[in-house]
């Protein structure tokens, strides 16, 4: 007795040991799984962080020069923050480089003995100066930078030349009062305008002999008409194609340059402001506005309703105090506000962002001149005292803001706001579209394909398998259908995408009918089995009826794919996807239905296999007893089986649907990656996973690229999570309240 009592506390003890120790480790593995998650969470929200912190202006410092030039109007730094470029005018025109780092002058050039009347600057990345002289003629120059190691240490040697060969221009025959320029790879066109009130312009085309460097241009005249009032502005823009006059009050007008059109007249300024300024931004295609209240405006052509090109207000800030100067930045659609009262703003036009607004100069101690670099990384003030001041901007992401994540954005080249991605160009001068928007609504999209595909085969399968199908079919059946799930998704995405899309675009009207003859199909033939006579009924065993289905499902199928040729010739003259154009529908060959079929089945398993086991653990007395009060099998499945099984049929669509979103190898393979905003069938989609899969190999390590394409993470990490975690407490809701009844 002694020794079974002894016998059973040791086993009682190990039970409780193993016990403690299994729950202890089920802990351990929850609590693991939480902390996990919250460190894939943590990880990046810190990457996608950077994108909307402050940025920072510091000083570096200041000093002023022993000897002073005379009144400097134009200041250039380049790329790497060390030299910059100070034209001079007084008795004669000097072009002085200065090393402002080591804090002395590296070379002055006397580039016309003569002061220059006009002077006007391309756009900042070509480099390129327009001097004008009192007798109409103009001077074309341009200044690069070399690295210079001879000394040991890396220093920037500048050099000039003259693109169009230094002979002046002749441009008008007395002098100018205004001169604008704008080049490109192939030419380079001048305006300018006279006291008397007349436009001169010129078009040259530049040639270089490769063999002695030697350079000729050609000289094209173009013919402009006659501007109403003095213009106080004007500037080219838009590929050479345009050139805008203003006057001080904002009275403008449009003329363009190539085509013998009728001119545009708009007015710049609202309430009487007077207009201050008019600068373009990086890529020619946007011009800038200011006025004496301090308002800037961002102006781009667009295509009106009669088809004609206009010049449209897109953007306003306000900057709140008089407007000195704007700077253009190099790397993005950014520039530099410097206001009378020594406050710099930087401002990002797309994303609508005032990022940078601070104070960096007294208005006592005016400022003479600014540059900032082409990097916008670094800032160089000189005030009329001849005092050089260093800044470091630390503004890595200028260009993102909330706004130009989610909201409608009116980029350059469009004729209204729209949603965009479109994160990469083969030009400096594009503007990056970074709208999630059409990333997410793709994602929605494709899942919600592949769930209106999936989901009624699934749940359907799960219902006939554990209620009608026979015993043995189903222990042959659900073993394949849960083997399916372990299909390596990249082999569907490549037979989607390589046959599966080519199929559907040759075989439309058949697919079309198929989906809608199949179902008719099955009950028809449902029917007729049923009207059959007992003897030959009772030949197949009760629940293995659905085999006989399979090869008329086949026979069916191949019959409507023959006939689809011919149904395309008689319905829809000969080729359904030239009359889905004619109807306004697009046609895709990668597009949502095939990702939804291929998505689908590799969706299907997941749902049936949850579904299947929820509905066959439903307890049998249940059934019995249903059947005992009279329910039909199809009563007692809605009415019985169903209830009892919804939480487990919850869970199996809300994981289908999770499946769906975080899926990218099909989604990358079998459609065409086009982030567009249309729920049509027939076109194609971009989710966010594939988004990262696609990009985030090119994408620079902590660019505002990169941290995008982190945020995208982010997205699809909280949406899932959010679902999930809502279709828990649902399933936990209806499962609490059927237990209770």
């Amino acid at each position: 007795m002694r020794i079974h009592l002894s016998h059973m506390n040791k086993s009682f003890f190990l039970r409780h040991t193993l016990d403690l120790g299994a729950g202890f480790l089920i802990r351990l593995g929850g609590i693991s799984v939480i902390i996990f998650v919250a460190l894939v969470f943590i990880y990046l929200f810190r990457q996608v962080l950077p994108l909307f912190t402050a940025p920072d202006i510091t000083l570096v410092g200041k000093h002023r020069p022993l000897e002073k030039s005379g009144d400097l109007f134009f200041l250039s730094m380049e790329r790497q923050n060390q030299v910059l470029l100070k034209l001079t005018n007084q008795d004669s025109t000097d072009l002085e480089f200065y090393d402002i780092q080591r804090k002395l002058s590296i070379t002055t050039q006397r580039i016309a003995e003569k002061p220059i009347t006009v002077f006007a600057a391309d756009a900042p990345e070509r480099r390129i100066l327009a001097l004008g002289t009192e007798d109409g003629k103009v001077t074309l120059l341009r200044h690069d930078y070399e690295e210079d190691f001879t000394t040991g240490e890396k220093l920037m040697k500048p050099t000039l030349s003259y693109p169009f060969g230094k002979e002046p221009i002749e441009l008008a025959d007395g002098a100018l009062t205004q001169i604008t320029v704008l080049s490109d790879e192939s030419a380079l066109t001048l305006v300018g305008y006279d006291r008397a009130g007349q436009l001169y312009g010129k078009t040259l085309l530049r040639e270089e002999n490769l063999m002695t460097g030697e350079i000729t241009r050609q000289e094209q005249t173009l013919a402009l008409p006659d501007v109403q009032g003095m213009p106080a502005f004007m500037q080219i823009f838009e590929n050479r194609l345009f050139l805008l006059t203003a006057d001080a009050d904002g009275r403008a007008q449009l003329i363009h340059l190539t085509k013998d059109r009728p001119r545009q007249e708009l007015r710049l300024t609202e309430n009487g402001a007077t207009l201050t300024g008019l600068y373009r931004l990086l890529g020619d295609s946007s011009l800038i506005t200011t006025d004496g209240t301090g308002r800037i405006d961002q102006w781009i052509m667009r295509t009106n309703a009669q088809q004609e090109k206009e010049l449209t207000r897109i953007r306003t800030f306000q900057a709140g105090g008089p407007i000195a100067t704007i700077r253009s930045v190099e790397n993005g659609k950014s520039f530099l506000v410097l206001t009378q009262d020594g406050r710099v703003l930087f401002i990002n036009a797309p994303a609508q962002r005032i990022s940078l607004n601070t104070r960096i100069a007294d208005a006592a101690a005016r400022i003479n001149a600014l540059a900032i670099s082409p990097r916008a990384n670094s800032l160089v003030t000189i005030s009329q005292d001849n005092e050089h001041t260093l800044f470091a901007i630390d503004n890595p992401h200028a260009e993102i803001s909330w706004r130009r994540i989610l909201a409608k954005i009116w980029y350059e080249s469009y004729d209204q706001p729209e949603w965009i991605w479109q994160a990469s160009s083969a030009t400096d001068d594009f503007e990056a579209k970074y709208s999630v928007i059409p990333l997410t609504f793709g994602t929605l999209k494709a899942a919600f394909y592949a769930m209106l595909f999936s989901a009624p085969l699934g749940i359907a399968g799960a219902i006939y398998t554990s209620f009608f199908m026979g015993a043995g079919l189903r222990r042959r059946i659900k073993p394949v259908i849960e083997l399916m799930e372990a299909f390596p998704t990249v082999i569907i995405g490549f037979i989607a995408g390589l046959a599966l899309a080519p199929f559907f675009e040759k075989h439309l009207p058949g697919i079309f009918t198929l989906l809608i003859l199949l179902p008719l199909a099955t009950v028809g033939i449902g029917f007729l089995y049923s009207r059959l006579p007992a003897r030959m009924r009772n030949l197949v065993s009760n629940g293995w009826q659905s085999i006989l289905l399979i090869p008329l499902f086949l026979l069916i199928g191949y019959l409507l794919m023959q006939l689809s040729p011919i149904m395309e010739s008689i319905l829809f003259d000969g080729d359904l996807r030239v009359w889905l154009a004619q109807h306004g529908i697009d046609y895709n060959q990668r597009n949502a239905m095939v990702i939804g079929t291929a998505m689908g089945l590799a969706v299907i398993p997941s749902i049936y296999s949850i579904a299947e086991d929820s509905l066959f653990s439903v307890p049998n007395n249940m059934v019995q007893g249903a059947y005992a009060l009279g329910a039909t099998p199809i009563q007692n499945v809605i009415m019985v089986v169903l209830p009892a099984s919804l939480s487990g049929i919850l869970s199996a669509l809300m994981i289908g649907f999770g499946r769906a979103v975080g899926e990218t190898m099909i989604v990358l393979m079998a459609t065409g990656n086009t982030p567009v905003m249309d729920m049509s069938i027939f076109t194609g989609l971009r989710t966010l996973a594939a988004n990262i899969a696609v990009e985030m190999p090119e994408s620079p390590v902590g660019s505002s690229h990169f941290r995008i394409l982190f945020l995208c993470g982010l997205i699809l990490f909280v949406f899932t999570f959010v679902i999930n975690t809502l279709a828990e407490i649902v399933r936990h809701r209806i499962r609490k309240r059927y237990a209770n009844v």
